[in-house]
């Protein structure tokens, strides 16, 4: 006789009531019951008998799980990529726990708790399943899809569930409303009472990482920490609770616990670009900073340096070796002496979070669950795009400095200076300076102020103090300096900053790999889009790429090689600038500015590309075409050709000026001016 066929959904009612939880048959091909009433089925669960006799019946009804109690099951529901957006959005960390793949979206299985209540739209696009509701299982199908186990995990118990779930609703006039009580109590103690000068910042500090570790959003921080700065004595300003607020949710929450037999809550960690790791217990107002761990083939060495809320320093820098557990014990009996607190629990969660960061050679992310960058790709167009660092090079002396100055400017005040270069971002502009002094750049940005005629409210002409930009004079390298450049960015909300330039910004030999490579970790860690200027490689073989090691190039995502020309006795110059590589978008198209200098004034303003003999010949075929035509004079299509590689190393063929031709905009004519009817060719 022919094998009993397999029902599937059977199967999984039959494991899923092995497995204690309540099913509900489902109608075949949808999520709505099949029986007319399933209220009992929050109360007492079906009998295999039962099951089975349902499903002889109806062998195509989908199965569901019952939630809540009767099953100790409580699930996040979260409808597909706009599920996905609000919950990165919220900023909400999902535990490794069970997870089922909808046909729309995912489902997150937890261990039932009362705090997860059943509801529709918690936040955008996620609901809570729990008492009183049901979810549908795999295998099931809706519309021919199926419902799949995606991570096959036995569900967890949420220990720190986020405030966005737990029902907590907008204030009215829209802001998050505040918290307003709290478990520990310093921290009830600490929003009543403020905060003394000198330990202002500490305990507010410590405050923003106790919210912040428990899932509580930027916002709700900042409407909760605001009684508290106002009963600090002095008050502090708001201006610094923001920055200590952002400080500290740029650290993440840690999923390293200790197994010492005291319960210590998850510290939260950062890992600065240069290898600094700070390591933050805000319950217990601790922080640890471990300065650039560095891994052998036993060990992994640092300095590490101890700090309470209440005492300030306690330790260090002192050497450590986090793999060494006797360096641990010697660490822990110093730390006694000063103060008691668990301190073998907190420095090895510590020391795993350490020896974690170094073991850690790259960053794995989930694409389902990545947002995309701001809607504009660019911080200034056409030369900078958002979040990303470029690169213009050029010959000693060809205004590049000028020019960063200028850009500079328009960042920080939202003008055009420089036609067709626009900034996307407004606000705080740095300039890390190497190579001038501070008088040399405020020299450049009066004059440059000034050629912008009366700009003022009431018609009067700017300064330096109507342009927010930060001029920082650099004595180490930039790597050296990335902590404190950091902070300073974060403290001005530095939103672009141009790196005057690569050779001395950098910790190494600009030849070797190391160079650009420190620069870019350096620049990464900083977190603002980046200019960097740099130096025309001579004496390579090739003056089109910047000089120093060949990853200069190869980091960069977009490269502009800028030169200049001068008329003898002229008070201005022209300057190319040429897109040279871009990495994820189009080149963009070539731009030439006149630059005006006069007794008191600089001033930019658009020119011809063509009417720039070195950047002109340099550019692809149609450009230079364009350049030939403008004398009016029509061409074959043989002479162009001839004409163009006329005294060019670089010979241009008569197929691609045909090419170039049907794809620019020209026209072709008859001639007959000569005596022969000839196709010429024309500009348009």
């Amino acid at each position: 006789m022919p094998p009993r066929k397999v029902n599937r959904k059977l199967e999984a009612a039959v494991q899923y009531l092995s497995e204690g939880l309540s099913v509900i048959p489902l109608k075949p091909n949808e999520k709505r019951p099949l029986l007319s009433s399933w209220a009992q089925l929050q109360t007492a669960r079906m009998t295999v008998d039962e099951v089975n006799e349902v499903w002889e019946s109806e062998p195509d009804a989908n199965v569901g799980i019952v939630t809540g109690q009767i099953s100790g099951l409580s699930v996040l529901d979260i409808d597909g990529a706009p599920g996905a957006l609000a919950i990165q959005k919220a900023d909400i960390s999902l535990p490794e726990t069970r997870v089922v793949r909808t046909p729309n979206g995912l489902h997150y299985y937890f261990q039932f708790t009362d705090d997860m209540k059943q509801s529709a739209g918690i936040i955008d696009h996620v609901d809570i399943r729990s008492t009183g509701g049901y979810v549908v299982a795999p295998p099931s199908t809706v519309e021919g899809k199926e419902y799949k186990v995606a991570k096959n995990l036995a569900p967890v118990f949420w220990t720190d569930i986020p405030e966005q779930l737990l029902g907590r609703k907008p204030s009215p006039t829209g802001i998050s409303a505040p918290i307003t009580s709290a478990g520990a109590p310093w921290v009830s103690e600490a929003l009543e009472q403020g905060a003394p000068e000198g330990q202002r910042d500490q305990m507010a500090t410590r405050l923003a990482g106790y919210f912040h570790s428990r899932g509580v959003q930027p916002d709700i921080i900042m409407s909760t920490l605001a009684p508290f700065a106002d009963r600090c004595t002095p008050p502090m300003a708001l201006s610094d609770l923001t920055r200590v607020i952002k400080s500290v949710t740029r650290y993440e929450q840690s999923k390293i616990r200790s197994h010492l037999g005291v319960k210590i809550k998850d510290p939260l960690v950062k890992i600065s670009e240069a290898g600094v790791v700070t390591v933050m217990f805000p319950d217990d107002g601790v922080t640890m900073t471990f300065d650039r761990p560095f891994k052998g083939r036993t060990s992994v060495t640092t300095q590490v340096t101890i700090e309470t809320t209440d005492l300030g320093y306690l330790i260090g820098p002192v050497r450590y070796d986090t793999l060494s557990t006797s360096k641990t014990t010697e660490l822990v009996r110093a730390l006694d002496k000063r103060e008691q607190r668990p301190w073998l629990e907190m420095l090895s969660a510590a020391a795993r979070l350490v020896t974690f960061s170094v073991e850690t050679t790259a960053e794995f992310v989930d694409l389902r669950k990545s947002v995309r960058s701001p809607a504009s790709r660019w911080a200034v167009k056409p030369i900078t795009p958002a979040l990303k660092p470029s690169v213009l090079y050029a010959d000693g002396g060809s205004g590049k400095s000028t020019l960063a100055v200028a850009i500079c400017m328009s960042v920080a005040s939202g003008i055009e200076i420089v036609p067709g270069i626009t900034p996307e971002v407004v606000g705080n502009a740095m300039y890390l300076d190497w190579e001038s002094d501070e008088d040399d750049v405020l020299d450049m940005v009066d004059k440059i102020a000034r050629g912008l005629g009366p700009r003022g409210p009431l018609g009067e002409l700017l300064t330096h103090a109507d342009f927010d930009i930060t001029y920082v004079s650099c004595g180490d390298n930039l790597s050296g300096m990335a902590e404190e450049v950091e902070k300073k960015a974060e403290e001005h909300g530095t939103v672009f900053s141009v790196v005057d330039s690569a050779v001395p910004a950098s910790s190494d030999d600009v030849n070797d790999v190391e160079a650009p490579k420190a620069l870019f970790r350096a620049l990464r860690q900083i977190g603002v889009p980046s200019l960097i200027l740099a130096h025309v490689a001579k004496g390579q073989g090739d003056e089109k790429k910047p000089f120093g090691s060949a990853f200069w190039w190869n980091y960069s995502r977009s490269v502009w090689r800028m030169s200049s020309e001068q008329v003898p006795d002229a008070d201005y110059i022209t300057v190319g600038l040429e897109h040279r590589k871009a990495n994820g978008f189009k080149l963009q198209p070539p731009m030439a500015i006149r630059v005006d200098h006069g007794a008191d004034t600089i001033k930019f303003t658009s020119t011809s590309v063509m009417g720039m003999s070195k950047l002109a010949s340099g550019l692809p075929v149609q450009y230079q075409i364009s350049r030939l035509l403008s004398d009016g004079k029509p061409r074959t299509v043989s002479e162009i050709a001839t004409e163009l590689s006329d005294g060019s190393p670089k010979q241009v063929s008569s197929d691609s000026v045909d090419k170039a031709l049907k794809r620019g905009e020209f026209q072709q004519v008859i001639d007959m001016t000569t005596g022969s009817t000839r196709k010429v060719w024309l500009n348009t």
